[in-house]
C-alpha cells in the first residue's frame, strides 16, 4: 500500500503526500509543518483510512452523482476524489447530511471544504480531495469538525480508497468501511442521483 510508506517520517512524507498535484508535483505555498508539530506533539491523531474497493467511474456517471454542486474548473481526477469522498462519508455514516462545496470554518472568508457530512447529533466530518494545505486542517478542527480527512491524489494509483483522517486527541478514529459497505452505499447513491436526474429532466420538459 503507498500511504503508510508516506507516514515513516512525518516531517517528509506527510506534507509530500498532502501537497501533491495530480502530477505529483507539490503545489506551491502550502504549508504542512504546523500540522505535523501538533501530530508529533500528541495533540491531533492520524489514521490511515482504507477501503479495499473502488468503483469503476464514467465521467457521465461523475457529473451525475456531483450535479448538486455549483460547476466549477478542476480535473477529472479531482471530481472521481470527490465522489470517493461521498462514498467514504455515507459508508461511515449512512444517514449522514452530505453539504458539497460548504464554508468549513467561521471567518469573514470561510475556508471552504470538498464536503462536509452532518450527524444526527450535529457532529461534523470534513473531506477534502486532492492537495490540501495542512493549515487548512488544522483550521477546520479548531473550529468544531470532529474530524477531516483527505483523500491524495496518490489514492488514484491503487483499485481502493484511501485517505488519512485527522483528529483532536481523544476523539474517535475514523472507521474503516469494509467493500461490502462501501459497494451497498454506491449503488444507493447512483440510485439517487439517477433518480434526481430523471426528475430534473420531467421538471424541464
Amino acid at each position: 500500500m503507498l500511504m503508510p510508506n508516506h507516514f515513516t517520517d512525518l516531517r517528509r512524507g506527510l506534507p509530500r503526500l498532502l501537497h501533491a498535484q495530480e502530477s505529483g508535483c507539490p503545489r506551491a505555498h502550502l504549508n504542512s509543518i504546523p500540522l505535523v508539530e501538533a501530530i508529533l506533539a500528541g495533540d491531533i491523531a492520524l489514521h490511515h483510512v482504507h477501503v479495499p474497493w473502488r468503483p469503476i467511474l464514467t465521467p457521465t456517471l461523475v457529473k451525475t452523482i456531483l450535479a448538486d454542486e455549483i460547476p466549477r474548473l478542476e480535473s477529472d481526477s479531482h471530481k472521481q476524489l470527490k465522489v470517493h469522498a461521498r462514498i467514504l462519508a455515507l459508508a461511515t455514516s449512512p444517514d449522514a447530511h452530505l453539504e458539497p462545496e460548504a464554508p468549513a470554518t467561521g471567518d469573514r472568508y470561510p475556508l471552504r471544504a470538498d464536503l462536509i457530512a452532518w450527524t444526527a447529533f450535529g457532529t461534523s466530518h470534513t473531506y477534502e480531495c486532492g492537495a490540501t494545505d495542512g493549515r487548512s486542517i488544522l483550521a477546520q478542527l479548531d473550529h468544531g469538525h470532529v474530524q477531516v480527512t483527505v483523500l491524495p491524489f496518490v489514492a488514484l494509483r491503487e483499485q481502493a480508497i484511501h485517505g488519512i483522517s485527522f483528529s483532536l486527541r481523544g476523539s474517535a478514529a475514523q472507521s474503516n468501511p469494509t467493500a461490502a459497505e462501501a459497494e451497498r452505499i454506491w449503488k444507493r447513491i447512483v440510485k439517487q442521483a439517477s433518480a434526481q436526474e430523471f426528475q430534473n429532466i420531467s421538471n424541464a420538459a
